[in-house]
């Protein structure tokens, strides 16, 4: 498979894979930008190579010389196939289309030599394509697995959600792109990471300290000090006191029914349930966005 990393930060990404673009070399994306990439680049490749082919086959003076028309379609055809290899990291092909760019742009050919070369760019990008592995995702699935700037434009959990919860961001674009590639354990685990999200938030309205705290203790510490809220805080301290006592009650039962078992290892999840729990805790999260809830400035 070609290898790619899920993006860790927010500003300035760029939308070409951090391995198999050009003038990215440190930016990190998602699985979808990838897979987009590659399919879309290694059948225009193909497609490129096998017409080269056909075109030059037909010519039936290999000794004759290499116009200058047809010189610079050429060019023009292998600088754009140099440029897709390089997208998605055949380096072998790549060097060796660049080093032909410049071979027939500094001294003349043959139409013999012409189709020669091409069936020798054909033979190791064929090569080196069969040392990769490809991977297929499930239409359905696929909605799941968003680039960066999808993902911000739409997020899964609403835009109130991903801008009160801003460090929730990133987990929850792995979320949706575990769940696309099968791999559902790792689907929840992020999950629970972005309810986290919500916990802190929560923590913070009480100033109770959560970073390194055990869940059950920071919910039974924020539901003691719910339960003393009185008319000090406000005129609406009875729809506060409402509110936040069914969040920490939600925290407590989701940490039971999900957090310990998917942190501790005991428990494995299915498709069915990591959907299941997606959907929970996209709902979730917009509801505490919309009651207020927000990661502290």
């Amino acid at each position: 498979m070609f290898a790619a990393t899920l993006p860790n930060r927010e500003a300035g990404h760029d939308a070409v894979p951090a391995c198999l673009g050009r003038g990215n070399p440190n930016g990190l994306v998602g699985l979808w930008d990838m897979y987009q990439i590659c399919v879309e680049k290694l059948v225009q490749t193909g497609m490129a190579l096998q017409g080269m082919q056909m075109d030059f086959a037909a010519l039936a003076v290999p000794h004759a010389p290499l116009d200058g028309a047809r010189r610079d379609r050429l060019i023009n055809q292998l600088t754009r196939l140099k440029e897709n290899c390089g997208d998605y990291g055949l380096v072998s092909t790549h060097d060796l289309v660049a080093w032909v760019v410049n071979d027939y742009t500094v001294r003349p050919h043959t139409l013999g030599e012409l189709k020669s070369t091409v069936e020798s760019i054909t033979v190791v990008f064929r090569q080196e394509l069969a040392r990769h592995f490809f991977a297929h995702i499930d239409l359905e699935k696929a909605k799941y697995m968003k680039s960066w700037e999808v993902f911000v434009s739409d997020p899964p959990y609403g835009h109130g959600a991903a801008g009160a919860f801003p460090s929730s961001r990133r987990d929850m674009l792995h979320a949706g792109c575990c769940f696309a590639c099968g791999f559902d354990d790792a689907c929840v685990y992020h999950l629970m990471r972005v309810l986290e999200k919500g916990l802190g938030a929560l923590a913070a309205v009480f100033s109770e300290p959560f970073k390194y705290e055990n869940w059950h203790n920071v919910i039974e510490r924020l539901e003691s000090r719910i339960r003393k809220i009185d008319s000090s805080l406000g005129p609406d301290w009875k729809t506060q006191q409402q509110f936040y006592s069914e969040v920490a009650c939600a925290f407590m039962f989701l940490k039971d029914a999900w957090r310990n078992h998917v942190m501790h290892g005991r428990e494995d999840f299915d498709s069915v349930r990591a959907k299941n729990i997606y959907d929970h805790v996209c709902v979730f999260m917009r509801q505490l966005a919309e009651g207020g809830l927000a990661e502290p400035s």
